[in-house]
């Protein structure tokens, strides 16, 4: 049962993009291309590092699917059960994990969402003015601090819901989450005004990404407590170093202007990046980094 859902999940645009972001290509590809992008059968690049080549789209349309194929068979780096002997049962499988989308969105997502939760608000001062710091600062931190589980849960695990033909769930926890959001927003506007209504907005949306998690989890044949075991832990404690980074620049370094907001947000990105790749994806068991970290040693030696 598993195999079929994850036949039907990854199929359309949204596992193609996915894979992509993580540059899923590997170098043992018969089908490996310098150029910037996954090079399958789904979009097929010639080789060559030029980005502006025409694409050609090689997989025919599948009955039932959402788009073309997702690898369209090629066995590149994608198999629900990969014949012995083949690419994919020596080599790195997709299909090992059908959660690793959620980890890299995780990943994407606190970086930028721990940056406006500290130092948002004096981007609005500079923005806007002075006076719009606190209240308007404390809405933007309400609502990116529920975007911490929200924002992952919508780009991966909602369109994994669509692409297997499950739709129901999702499509009624978003419009009761619509609703709830309406109606705690009044009643939270009166006593606490914008912030109220950023809490009113908050709440449904946390609600709507643990339902929809635990839905996609049952659906796939993941366990919920596996899956957070994989994605949280390790992804919480590497954004304590960007955390303490972030307020040091508020509170130490009192920053204030735009220079020193783009200047703490590339600090941050810089030691992000590092704490990422030395200890949230240390030894994992589903993305080995060495080789990319080789070819960028090989790149720093040759500039």
């Amino acid at each position: 049962m598993k195999n079929e859902l994850i036949k039907q999940v990854c199929v359309g645009i949204h596992c193609h993009e996915q894979p992509e972001q993580l540059h899923a290509t590997l170098d043992s590809l018969r089908r490996h291309t310098a150029a910037p992008s996954i090079n399958v059968k789904l979009i097929l690049l010639p080789d060559g590092p030029d980005p502006r080549h025409v694409m050609t789209y090689e997989c025919p349309t599948i009955a039932g699917m959402m788009n073309q194929g997702y690898d369209c068979g090629s066995d590149d780096y994608f198999n629900v059960a990969p014949a012995g002997g083949s690419y994919l049962a020596t080599h790195w499988n997709l299909y090992d994990n059908a959660f690793l989308f959620l980890k890299m969105g995780y990943a994407s997502a606190m970086a930028w969402v721990l940056f406006l939760i500290v130092l948002g608000p004096r981007f609005v001062a500079w923005w806007i003015g002075p006076e719009f710091e606190e209240p308007s600062g404390v809405v933007l931190q309400i609502l990116m601090a529920s975007s911490l589980i929200f924002l992952p849960v919508r780009a991966v695990a909602q369109p994994l819901m669509m692409g297997i033909g499950k739709p129901r769930a999702v499509t009624l926890a978003c419009l009761g989450a619509g609703i709830s959001n309406l109606v705690l927003s009044m009643i939270l506007a009166r006593p606490w005004g914008l912030a109220g209504v950023a809490v009113g907005t908050a709440i449904p949306n946390i609600v709507f990404s643990v339902y929809v998690l635990l839905v996609t989890c049952r659906e796939l044949g993941v366990g919920f407590l596996q899956f957070l075991n994989y994605v949280v832990p390790r992804a919480a404690l590497g954004a304590v170093p960007s955390l303490a980074l972030l307020i040091w620049f508020k509170v130490g370094m009192d920053v204030q202007n735009l220079v020193g907001l783009v200047i703490a947000g590339m600090a941050m990105l810089a030691l992000y990046a590092v704490t990422w790749i030395l200890f949230v994806y240390r030894d994992d068991p589903y993305v080995d980094l060495t080789p990319v970290l080789v070819r960028l040693r090989a790149a720093w030696g040759r500039a």
